[in-house]
């Protein structure tokens, strides 16, 4: 499969910071806050870093987890947090990640199940992604 290019959307953090769990998104959360990401006036000027979960972590971890890690990765960052969940190319997954409040995914591949799950996300406001956005290096 070919491997499409991530490209911005108004609303959409620039950076994101890598979420495979607590400890790998508190480390991400540091280097954020090293490159002036985080806390009171960025004196970069540049916005919050979004979290990003790991590849397919909707489908092996589900939303609850997911959820959950992002209230404390919020907390630990001292303010609210773009959140992205990857479910990998599971529709089915990214349809009950929306059922389950999810607002922001991604979903790979394509196919009517996946189109049927992007009106969904159109329907509901939500905002479904085809690629993964790029993280900070660590």
């Amino acid at each position: 499969m070919e491997k499409r290019p991530f490209l911005p959307l108004p609303g959409i953090p620039r950076h994101f910071v890598l979420v495979p769990d607590m400890a790998g998104g508190l480390r991400g959360l540091e280097v954020a806050r090293a490159m002036g990401l985080l806390g009171g006036e960025s004196a970069t000027g540049l916005a919050p870093p979004g979290l990003l979960s790991a590849v397919g972590a909707g489908r092996f971890m589900g939303v609850p987890w997911w959820q959950a890690l992002v209230r404390e990765l919020e907390q630990a960052a001292g303010q609210p947090l773009v959140h992205v969940l990857d479910c990998g190319a599971s529709a089915p997954h990214a349809a009950m990640a929306l059922a389950q409040g999810q607002r922001m995914a991604v979903l790979a591949g394509a196919g009517r199940q996946h189109d049927a799950v992007r009106a969904l996300y159109r329907q509901e406001g939500g905002l479904l992604l085809a690629c993964r956005p790029p993280t900070i290096g660590l």
